[in-house]
């Protein structure tokens, strides 16, 4: 496969190759695996985050639940719960894009060609 990249895209792609660690080659390769959906650009280093991740929104949502109660109970101001509600449509938005991401099957990245 070849590639044609101008003078200063080749150089960004060297520059974001070398702060990921690794070779330009592989680091083009798992971007275009990830990219196309075939393999993902997940380390274990990355899944082990999911878990707390996961418990820490949960329990976001726990107290936005709570403040939502709370605003209805309370009648404040039309605006507040808007911007609450949007909070819990995000937090929804999170927490199915970390469920999607953590079913995907991990791989090991090559360092080295």
């Amino acid at each position: 496969m070849h590639t044609r990249f101008a003078s200063t895209e080749w150089i960004a792609a060297q520059r974001a190759a070398r702060h990921a660690g690794m070779t330009l080659s592989a680091f083009i390769r798992s971007l275009a695996l990830d990219g196309a959906d075939v393999l993902p650009f997940l380390t274990e280093e990355d899944r082990a985050v999911f878990e707390p991740l996961h418990h820490d929104l949960r329990t976001i949502g726990v107290n936005l639940n709570d403040l939502v109660r709370l605003s209805k109970q309370h009648n404040v101001s039309p605006d507040i719960a808007i911007v609450l509600s949007d909070l819990q449509l995000l937090l929804v938005g999170l927490k199915l894009e970390l469920r999607r991401l953590a079913a995907r099957p991990g791989r090991k990245i090559r360092e080295r060609d």
